[in-house]
C-alpha cells in the first residue's frame, strides 16, 4: 500500500527536525539578512556601479553621457534599454507576486518545506542550511522589489530628464533598501510569532499529518 502524501510529508519534516530544521530559526534568519541588505545595499551599489563607468571609461574610452544624450545612437540605446528594462521588470514582478502568493498560503515552506498536503518528487532529501534558506528567499524578494522599482524608474526616465543620473540612482537605492528593511522586519515578526506558539496554521497543519499516521 503506497504512502499519502501527507505521511510521506510529515516524515520529511520529522527528518528535517532531527536535522536541525526550525521554521523559527528560518524567519529570523532571513529577517536579518535582509535587514542587514538593507543597510549594505545604499553604500555598495553606488560605488560598484561608479567603478564600473570608470572601467568602462578608461579601458574603451567611452563617454557615456554622449551615448546617453548625443544623437541617433544615443536615441536608440535608450530606447532599447527601456524595451529590456520593461520586459525584465514585468518578469521579476510577476516572481515577487508567485512568492508573495506561496507566503500568504503558509510562510516558511517558501524556500524549504512545502505544504504538509503537498507531496515532494524528490526520494532523498534534506534542508538546505539557515543561511542558504534565507538567501534563496531574499534574493528572489529583493529581485521582485527590484522590478516594481524597475519599471516605476524606467516610467519616470522615459518622461522626465536623465540629466542627473547620480541623483536619480540614490533615490532609486534608497527607495530598494528601505523594502528590503521591511521584508526584513516581516520575516523578524513572523519568528517572533513562531517562539511564541500564536501560529495556529503550522500546528494545525502537523495535528493533521500526525492523524493521519495515527489512522494507517
Amino acid at each position: 500500500m503506497s504512502e499519502s502524501p501527507v505521511t510521506l510529508d510529515r516524515q520529511r519534516m520529522a527528518e528535517a527536525r532531527r536535522m536541525g530544521y526550525s521554521p523559527r530559526s528560518a524567519e529570523l534568519t532571513a529577517g536579518v539578512v535582509l535587514l542587514v541588505a538593507a543597510w549594505v545595499v545604499p553604500y555598495c551599489v553606488p560605488n560598484l556601479l561608479r567603478a564600473l563607468q570608470d572601467l568602462m571609461a578608461s579601458s574603451f574610452q567611452i563617454d557615456l553621457s554622449t551615448v546617453r544624450d548625443g544623437g541617433s545612437l544615443g536615441t536608440s540605446v535608450q530606447a532599447v534599454v527601456i524595451e529590456v528594462g520593461r520586459l525584465l521588470g514585468a518578469c521579476l514582478v510577476a516572481a515577487l507576486v508567485a512568492d508573495l502568493g506561496q507566503v500568504g498560503m503558509v510562510w516558511h515552506p517558501v524556500t524549504v518545506i512545502p505544504h504538509p498536503r503537498r507531496l515532494l518528487t524528490v526520494s532523498q532529501w534534506a534542508p538546505a542550511a539557515p543561511l542558504e534558506r534565507a538567501v534563496g528567499l531574499s534574493w528572489r524578494v529583493s529581485l521582485g522589489l527590484a522590478g516594481l522599482l524597475g519599471l516605476a524608474w524606467i516610467h519616470w526616465g522615459s518622461v522626465v530628464s536623465l540629466d542627473d543620473p547620480q541623483a536619480w540612482l540614490g533615490q532609486s537605492v534608497k527607495l530598494l533598501s528601505r523594502g528590503m528593511g521591511a521584508i526584513g522586519g516581516f520575516c523578524l515578526f513572523c519568528g517572533i510569532l513562531d517562539a511564541g506558539g500564536r501560529r495556529k496554521r503550522w500546528t494545525e497543519s502537523l495535528r493533521m499529518s500526525d492523524d493521519e499516521l495515527r489512522r494507517q
